[in-house]
């Protein structure tokens, strides 16, 4: 049984775009971990962008790794499952975080902007 493993980059995501299911698990990778890397900036555990970047480049991998790990146990018992290990996955995982990072950045602007402004709280306080 040959593992499913892809290692070229972009291509075989571009060729499959016309698929609803492949835009649906394209969508789900670019969301993955926009939430956490917008948490750890929301509560300032890490304050640094590369060391968050560099997280999320390792959680990627990470997560890829496990799922490759996953299939080599899986092919011992001879069950097929529909995983594959994707260099692509890592892509977008890893866009996914640089979204939290923006989306922080952009909250944080307007945020601050309105706390400043005396109009925007008591619009919302009445």
């Amino acid at each position: 049984m040959q593992l499913p493993i892809n290692i070229v980059p972009i291509l075989p995501m571009i060729s499959t775009l016309n698929n609803s299911l492949a835009l649906l698990y394209l969508f789900y990778n670019l969301m993955l971990l926009a939430p956490a890397t917008f948490t750890i900036l929301y509560f300032g555990w890490i304050k640094n962008i590369k060391k968050i970047l560099l997280l999320a480049f390792i959680s990627s991998i990470f997560i890829e790794l496990i799922q490759l790990i996953e299939m080599v146990i899986l092919s011992f018992y001879e069950i097929d499952e529909l995983r594959a290990a994707d260099i692509n996955d890592v892509i977008l995982n890893f866009i996914s975080g640089v979204i939290g990072i923006i989306v922080f950045k952009v909250y944080f602007k307007f945020s601050t902007k309105f706390k400043s402004d005396k109009t925007f709280l008591v619009f919302f306080r009445s």
